[in-house]
This record gives C-alpha cells, sequence and structure tokens, in this order.
C-alpha cells in the first residue's frame, strides 16, 4: 500500500479519535478549477512515497485502544484506487471491523455517483464509489476547496471545514436478517428450540434474553453486526443500498 504518512493517533479531522492516513495521489483539480494555485497540502507531493503493508496498518489501529475511526485524506484517496478499496475491504471482512471510515475528497457527490471522475470507464468508476460505500459506516467529505468560500462546521465529521461547499456525508451499514438457506439445517434448529420450549439450544440457562431470537443476536442487529446467530437459524448480510 503506497501512503505518503500515517499519524496513528489524530485528533482534528474527525469527532473521534483516529488513525489519519495521507494518500500521495492527486490531479490538482482545486487548482485546475480556481486557475491558480490554491491546494493546502501541496507540500505533500515533494514528499517521500511509502510502502507499508496494509495488514501491518490495520493490526496496529485495532491494537491502539485510544483510536476508533480510520481518516484517509492525503492529497486525494480516490486517486489511489488500488490500495483504497482493498484497506476497506480487509478491514471490513478480514478483520471485521465496522469502525467509521472517513474519506476526504475533493470529488463532489455528483461526480462520484455519476463516474465522472479518474481514468476508468463512468460504469467502473460509478461501481467503485458503490462498492466503497456498500461497506458500511462509510463517511465522505465532498467538495473542492475553494480559498474564498467562508468556513463552516460540519455536524457530520464534528469540525470545521475550509469552504461552504464541502460537506460530509455518512453511508450506514445496511443489513437485513435472513434464516440460513440450508433448509434441513432450519428444520433441525426448529425442532431443538421446540423441544427447548422455545429457547435457544445454545444456551445454557432457560431465562427471556435466551428465547429465540435471543437478545446477543437481537443486539447484533441493532448494532449492524454481520454473520448468524449462535445456532446457526439466523444470519445478519448485507443488504442493498436501495433497501
Amino acid at each position: 500500500m503506497k501512503i505518503k504518512g500515517v499519524v496513528f493517533e489524530d485528533f482534528v479531522n474527525y469527532k473521534k479519535p483516529s488513525m489519519y492516513l495521507i494518500f500521495p495521489n492527486c490531479s490538482f483539480k482545486c487548482d485546475k478549477e480556481c486557475g491558480r494555485h490554491v491546494c493546502q497540502n501541496s507540500t505533500l507531493a515533494s514528499e517521500p512515497v511509502i510502502e507499508i503493508d496494509k495488514d501491518e496498518l490495520i493490526e496496529n489501529y485495532l491494537s491502539n485502544p485510544i483510536t476508533e475511526s480510520v481518516v484517509m485524506a492525503g492529497l486525494e484517496p480516490f486517486d489511489s484506487q488500488l490500495d483504497l478499496l482493498p484497506f476497506v475491504d480487509a478491514l471490513r471482512r478480514q478483520y471485521h471491523c465496522n469502525n467509521d471510515v472517513v474519506i476526504y475528497t475533493g470529488y463532489t457527490e455528483q461526480e462520484l455517483q455519476e463516474g465522472n471522475w479518474g481514468n476508468g470507464s463512468k460504469e467502473n468508476q460509478r461501481q467503485y464509489w458503490l462498492s466503497l460505500i456498500s461497506y458500511g459506516n462509510i463517511i465522505i467529505k465532498y467538495g473542492r476547496f475553494r480559498p474564498d468560500e467562508p468556513s463552516h462546521y460540519d455536524e457530520v465529521l464534528g469540525v470545521n471545514l475550509a469552504s461552504s461547499n464541502q460537506y460530509a456525508k455518512k453511508y450506514p451499514l445496511n443489513i437485513k436478517t435472513i434464516q440460513n438457506p440450508d433448509k434441513e439445517l432450519v428444520e433441525l434448529i426448529k425442532e431443538k428450540i421446540k423441544s427447548n420450549d422455545g429457547y435457544c439450544p445454545c444456551a445454557l440457562t432457560k431465562e427471556e434474553d435466551t428465547k429465540c431470537m435471543c437478545k446477543d443476536f437481537r443486539d447484533k442487529i441493532n448494532s449492524k453486526v454481520l454473520g448468524e446467530c449462535h445456532c446457526g437459524l439466523y444470519i445478519n448480510v448485507k443488504g442493498e443500498l436501495n433497501e
């Protein structure tokens, strides 16, 4: 994974303590749009690029008791497509971490939605953005830096943004609860629940919290945690974004 640097404990760019990743690439669209040099991060362009294993970064983050989120900024994270999405994918699927991931981009929401960014086809670029936000608890700060715009406080980020055109939007994890598609297993589990007076067959005690569906799995639904209940009857899966 290529970055310009990392701040392992950052308290400036998000309302939660964060690991802050500095991405190395940018087309300097803010400068081009203004017709003059305005980039606040232009000094980063001359800094050396660091090669670091994404697993090393994630394991460092997860072992830190202070940090509660990951902030990706830099230059322009979306101009590092080969590193941005694989990092988020590993964080979510390999390490099962659902903490907030914040991405500071100079692209507009419309550009990313319509695929009018980067070097790929519009459909490929659009699908990249959709894939990214589908991981849930993704927060994107949209918009170019405009030096003549007043700053303002952003409620989503909990920090001040430099231009009035900039804003952040959160894409929560959308899950749905389904029965296990293994019909034979479902019938077996239901028989065990029935013979156990409606209590989860995995439970050691019979009490209100262990009645099916048990409190432990209801808590997972409320907390939007993917995966099966203890006995495997129900599964939380990723839902479609429009559900």
